[in-house]
């Protein structure tokens, strides 16, 4: 088990932080089967795509999820479908 913290305090990370720690994550998956990521980004995209391409963070977790690497997320914290957020609509 690895510990990745990107979080400065307990709620504020910036989306470089956050790739930061998936990149760190990425250049071990040889050894990491699964990637809990409790981070929550509301997506403005539809609740159906898929698309990896359109911004950073999707491409950054559907490269982690192409390795082999399961990628999972906390759900709850927001009191919403999780189906709305990155990284959870990707997997």
């Amino acid at each position: 088990m690895y510990a990745v913290r990107v979080f400065a305090n307990e709620t504020l990370a910036s989306e470089d932080d956050i790739l930061c720690g998936l990149a760190w994550v990425y250049d071990n998956a040889k050894d990491i089967d699964v990637a809990l990521t409790a981070f929550n980004r509301p997506d403005d995209l539809t609740a159906d795509s898929a698309d990896c391409e359109s911004d950073r963070l999707r491409e950054a977790v559907c490269r982690l999820h192409e390795t082999g690497v399961t990628v999972v997320v906390a759900a709850g914290n927001q009191k919403a479908d999780a189906s709305g957020f990155v990284s959870a609509k990707l997997n």
